[in-house]
């Protein structure tokens, strides 16, 4: 693939050539554009914001998931510790805590992909028909699918808390 320099360059001699043989008006040239600034257009940084706050939204989502998930494992520290001394495993309690987190994150996500499955098209009829590329948007079943993954892989880490964690409870 050639670079947009080497293309403005030829670009700029083929206009020459057309200028010298008539077939180009004087002062008038050609020049490149990348595709995604011409689709894009004005509103790049409007997009570019609209996808910080994205992900800055599903960070906040993702810590609030697991401060509360960590606040309920706190909250059941007597009841596992009742269970160690009833003979449950460490295996067994981390299983049970790997169990929940799985389903808190699960019916999380869920809840997610059906607010956003209902919000799409509303926000695409009322959206001005001028915004490039709304034809478009749709629901992202990759993008769901990493939010998803994102969201086990803190369910897996919280209930897999260090073993420190669990003497300190059973003391």
């Amino acid at each position: 693939g050639a670079t947009h320099d080497a293309l403005g360059k030829e670009l700029t001699a083929i206009s020459t050539q057309l200028i010298g043989e008539k077939a180009l008006v004087a002062g008038w040239d050609a020049h490149a554009l990348p595709l995604i600034d011409e689709m894009t257009g004005s509103v790049k940084p409007a997009l570019v914001a609209l996808a910080i706050a994205a992900l800055l939204l599903l960070a906040m989502v993702m810590t609030n998931t697991a401060l509360l998930t960590l606040a309920h494992l706190r909250q059941r520290g007597p009841d596992r510790a009742l269970r160690a001394a009833l003979g449950a495993t460490g295996s067994r309690l981390r299983g049970e805590r790997l169990v929940t987190g799985t389903l808190l994150a699960l019916v999380g996500a869920a809840t997610g992909a059906l607010v956003s499955m209902l919000a799409i098209p509303f926000l695409v009829r009322v959206l001005p028909r001028d915004v490039p590329r709304l034809d478009g948007v749709h629901f992202d079943g990759v993008a769901t699918g990493s939010i998803v993954a994102a969201m086990l892989l803190i369910a897996l880490m919280l209930a897999l808390l260090p073993r420190s964690e669990e003497r300190r409870v059973g003391k």
